[in-house]
Formats: C-alpha cells, structure tokens, sequence
C-alpha cells in the first residue's frame, strides 16, 4: 500500500514510490515516511540527471524495478552487502528497463547523453540495467556486460 501523504512526484514522469517496491518481496519494502531525507534528494536526482533524460531519448517510458533497499530486503533481493541500493555514504542506484529496448541500446543513450555513472551492469538475461549514481569522491568505475542465462 502507498503511504500518499509522503508519495510525490521527484521529477515530471517519477515518484517516490516507484523507488520503494520489490516484485518479490513487497512486505519488506521500505515505507515512504522512513526514507531519510538525504535519500530522497539522492533520487530526485537519478531522477532528473538519469531517467528524464532516458525517458526523453527514447519517447517511451522507464520502468524501475528496485530502487531504495533496506538491508533485509537487499538480502532477499541477492543483493551485495555493500550495495549502491542501499543508499549509504553518498551511493545511490537504481534498476530499470525502457520496453522495447535491450540493455545495450540503453547504455548506449547513457554514454551518448554523457550521464555521469559510477556503475552500469547490463543484465541481459532479466532486460534491465542497473544503474549507480557516481560518488562524490570516485570517478567513473565503468560497465559491466552480465548474462548469466547460460
């Protein structure tokens, strides 16, 4: 259930809710009024930096698939200890995809819109990237191909 005194629009075409959910998990996510407030700065700026800019490229609209994770349903979700999903320090990530496109058109329009990224993983098997906002003090870390159907 969205909590829609604290869901609001971050950007035109993003809400805060669409960074709180797991397909999965949805007993785990994270309720709106728990997100500290430095995280939901940290995601309107995926939003308005990363996503719009997508969104605007391809004239289509971008499903996100996992966003903000609290450490329990990062551990449900298989995700690593230190993960960007966490949002600790000055780390942020997101995952998503843009229907119809594959993972390496999209990171493609990344490095041709010249967003700024700490990490992009191409998740072939599952048609998503997960993307990792760049930390203040780490320059680009690069991108990862990752197909793990075999």
């Amino acid at each position: 259930m969205i909590d829609q005194e604290y869901d609001r629009f971050l950007s035109p075409h993003f809400r805060l809710s669409e960074f709180s959910v797991s397909r999965n998990y949805p007993h785990l996510v994270t309720p709106l009024y728990q997100i500290p407030r430095v995280c939901v700065e940290r995601i309107r700026s995926i939003c308005e930096f990363v996503l719009e800019p997508l969104r605007a490229h391809f004239n289509k609209p971008v499903r996100i698939t996992s966003g903000f994770r609290n450490p329990e349903l990062n551990l449900k979700e298989g995700g690593v200890q230190n993960s960007d999903h966490l949002f600790r320090g000055d780390a942020a990530a997101v995952d998503f995809h843009i229907h119809p496109y594959n993972p390496i058109e999209i990171a493609g329009a990344i490095a041709q819109l010249r967003i700024p990224f700490a990490i992009i993983v191409q998740y072939t098997h599952r048609y998503f990237i997960h993307y990792s906002l760049p930390r203040i003090d780490e320059p680009r870390r690069g991108v990862s191909m990752v197909d793990l159907s075999k």
